[in-house]
């Protein structure tokens, strides 16, 4: 019996974010809000196939696993999620 658990791997970092929360160091509770909405829109624009395994400060790990036959689907999948993910940040951040 094969043991063997194949998987992608997608850490969503938030990039920058020491230096902006040592910006505002004033209003840390307001940059901390901030991270919070970044983080969590990031969390509720996933999906499948994309699980999320652990929140880390700035960022979410997500993976998902796959038997080696779909693979080619399994990662086309997360592709459209990263830049769906990223889309989103931005959008997020520039409101």
């Amino acid at each position: 019996m094969n043991k063997e658990t194949r998987a992608i791997l997608l850490v969503a970092d938030i990039s920058g974010y020491t230096k902006f929360m040592k910006y505002h160091t004033v209003s840390i509770s307001h940059a901390k809000q901030i991270i919070v909405r970044l983080l969590k829109a990031m969390i509720n624009a996933s999906g499948y196939p994309l699980k999320i395994a652990e929140l880390e400060g700035d960022a979410v790990f997500f993976y998902t696993s796959f038997q080696e036959k779909d693979f080619e689907e399994k990662a086309s999948q997360v592709k459209s999620q990263i830049i769906r993910l990223f889309m989103l940040f931005i959008k997020k951040s520039m409101s």
